[in-house]
């Protein structure tokens, strides 16, 4: 094929440069697409890590993720102006025993579901919700966003911040400051969090965001998360971490690549230990689409039943495994928290959820039936966040909308919690969808 002409290459050159800035300005409906935000370190990719670090918005080649890219996120708004749905009439009395620990990934409108969880009823629900951080006056996104406490104390007593580390950022960013071992940025991380308010030692958290798959085939890559960990840990005697770890998509299903992949994973002794030093909760991502569960016709116990199977498929691998330091990966494993999807309304990044809230809803109380742990005598729930307005809604409709969902899973915690009682779960169904396989 002839190359084109040096006049349309301009003009082709010139037509790319624009549109991967209107993606990088962001917006209700930003383009989605596979991220750079899990990327891998130095030594698995360094060619396209350096691509990212240079251009974030660039495709990203050879990056492990299939999660939106930082330009694809929006304006990272902490509050999307909506109704706060009030509880249901049959939770206003519920009877919790103890109340539901929630640990919840939130890309945007954190205050919004703060909101959320603050209104369940007395006793039911302790939030704990990350914040990701801001850009930096380097341009950096490592930048803990000041006054959070008090902005949650000021919700309510029972919703707490987790300031976010990202992972991907960090390896961005070392790109430019090769000299800067993992370690070290994971101590600058912590004084960064420290220097806004959080104290570690007296009951705050912080979150690690997008442990990236590259980490189940790269033990170079496992050192630097490792590190990274090591550094947040710090000098902490207690673990005070919640780490969140990426996961295959629900339609893959369970491959022998992966499972060989999860061996070395397990085996690797050093990187468990740290582990179990530093990490309070373990949650993999499992993020359930619609398609690959919603099938017609299946009841809400089979459906839940799916789910499960694939939120809990890395734990029965390791199960079945001989492993170097099992008493490490046991402890660690016994912390695990699958981290489910309430990420509404996207078409593939998450899982697909480009559906109505109705269906959105139910979707939702079928991934909170099945994944609920207990960890330290408490029911502990853990989803993701991520409001995105569907092409075409007017924003009073999508407020309204988004209002109702997170409603709705805030009173499907509290009846997961609930000690008798329970509002039956009802199944979910969209057209053409198959439920996924990971038996």
């Amino acid at each position: 094929m002839n190359p084109l002409p040096l006049a349309l290459r301009t003009v082709a050159v010139a037509l790319i440069a624009s549109l991967l800035a209107a993606a990088c300005a962001g917006g209700d409906d930003a383009p989605t697409g596979t991220t750079g935000a899990t990327a891998t370190t130095e030594t698995t990719a360094e060619a396209s890590a350096a691509h990212v670090a240079a251009d974030p918005c660039a495709p990203t080649e050879g990056i492990h993720s299939n999660l939106p890219r930082r330009c694809d996120r929006g304006a990272e708004r902490e509050s999307i102006e909506r109704p706060i749905a009030k509880p249901a009439a049959k939770t206003a009395a519920a009877d919790c025993a103890k109340p539901a620990r929630v640990i919840a990934y939130a890309q945007d409108d954190w205050i919004g579901l703060a909101k959320d969880m603050a209104a369940a009823p007395e006793g039911c629900i302790e939030a704990w919700i990350s914040v990701p951080t801001e850009e930096g006056a380097d341009r950096a996104w490592l930048t803990t966003r000041s006054r959070m406490k008090q902005r949650f104390a000021a919700i309510g007593d029972n919703v707490h911040p987790l300031p976010e580390v990202n992972f991907n950022d960090w390896n961005a960013w070392g790109k430019g400051h090769p000299d800067v071992s993992w370690l070290e940025r994971g101590r600058r991380a912590r004084a960064e969090m420290e220097k806004a308010g959080y104290d570690f030692d007296k009951g705050d958290r912080w979150a690690l965001n997008e442990i990236p798959v590259a980490a189940l085939e790269s033990g170079a890559d496992r050192d630097a998360v490792r590190d990274l960990i090591t550094g947040l840990q710090a000098g902490s005697t207690e673990p005070t971490g919640v780490v969140y770890v990426v996961m295959n998509k629900q339609g893959e299903g369970m491959t022998p690549a992966l499972e060989q992949a999860l061996r070395g994973w397990f085996a690797d002794g050093p990187f468990w230990r740290e582990l179990r030093k530093a990490v309070d909760v373990y949650s993999v991502e499992a993020y359930a689409s619609i398609r690959d569960t919603c099938e017609p016709g299946l009841s809400a116990k089979r459906q839940i039943a799916g789910l499960r199977a694939y939120a809990d498929h890395r734990l029965r691998v390791a199960e079945r495994l001989t492993l170097p330091d099992e008493g490490a990966v046991r402890a660690v494993l016994g912390r695990s928290v699958p981290l489910v999807n309430a990420a509404w309304s996207w078409p593939d990044a998450y899982g697909y959820t480009a559906v109505a809230a109705g269906p959105m809803e139910r979707f939702v109380g079928l991934q909170v039936a099945a994944s609920g742990r207990v960890l330290d005598g408490a029911l502990t729930i853990g989803f993701a966040w991520a409001p995105k307005r569907p092409d075409g809604m007017s924003p009073a409709t999508y407020q309204r909308q988004l209002g109702r969902i997170g409603g709705a899973l805030r009173d499907a915690i509290v009846n997961e919690n609930r000690s008798g009682g329970r509002t039956p779960v009802v199944p979910c169904s969209y057209p053409g969808a198959r439920l996924a396989s990971w038996g």
